[in-house]
């Protein structure tokens, strides 16, 4: 009989996998980007000129969509849970089906250019355009602010179960001073004043990133347009 060569499987955890996905996404980003700008340079050429590049930027669409199709499959085959996971999954849905809206309607344009069909092309191109740039505003969700969500997701989670926590101590210290408490009453309230103060921190530190993100996103997008 013959053997087959053992394979060997990488064990990733979600956090990784995950981490490497928002990576990926990053770099769809960028090239959908280049895209709009490419696609809005067409606009105004003849027919002649543009059919070629419209056909190649199809292609190159069309190639986004196999990587967002590649990140959709390896969720599903890790088996990534919902709470891991998030928003990321509905994401790579939407952006998968505007870009599949995008390369049908760059294939609708060249047959429209090849046959001289100058304001019918204009149309698909138009299509092609808004598609990308929804792809863009649906993926400005994805990398550092997915991670941001996730993480806003915790601590909301976090400053509930305190919460919850303080209003069931409530009723076992009412009316009583901090002197008059037992020892270990006493280091549960200070144990749950300084989680209170960890999560003030955390939630500072989680608004100076979103503002980071913010302005990255902006920077990153004009050096972007500059080499489309």
């Amino acid at each position: 009989p013959v053997r087959s060569a053992p394979r060997l499987l990488a064990v990733i955890d979600p956090t990784t996998l995950l981490h490497q996905i928002h990576k990926e996404l990053a770099g769809v980003r960028r090239q959908v980007i280049k895209l709009g700008y490419r696609q809005a340079r067409l606009f105004n050429r003849s027919p002649s000129q543009s059919a070629p590049d419209q056909q190649e930027l199809g292609q190159r669409v069309a190639n986004q969509s196999s990587v967002v199709d590649r990140l959709k499959h390896r969720i599903a085959r890790n088996r990534i849970s919902v709470q891991d996971s998030g928003p990321l999954p509905s994401v790579l849905n939407q952006a998968g089906q505007f870009l599949q809206e995008a390369r049908h309607a760059s294939r609708q344009a060249v047959e429209a250019l090849q046959q001289s069909q100058g304001k019918q092309a204009r149309r698909y191109q138009q299509t092609v355009h808004q598609a990308l740039n929804q792809v863009i505003d649906l993926l400005n969700q994805s990398g550092e602010a997915l991670d941001l969500q996730h993480h806003l997701q915790q601590l909301i989670v976090a400053q509930l179960d305190l919460k919850s926590t303080t209003s069931r101590m409530r009723s076992k210290t009412l009316g009583q001073t901090m002197q008059g408490l037992r020892k270990s009453l006493r280091a549960s309230i200070e144990s749950m004043a300084g989680h209170q103060a960890s999560l003030g921190r955390r939630s500072q530190d989680l608004v100076s990133r979103m503002q980071s993100a913010s302005q990255v996103l902006s920077s990153s997008d004009q050096a972007i347009a500059d080499h489309a």
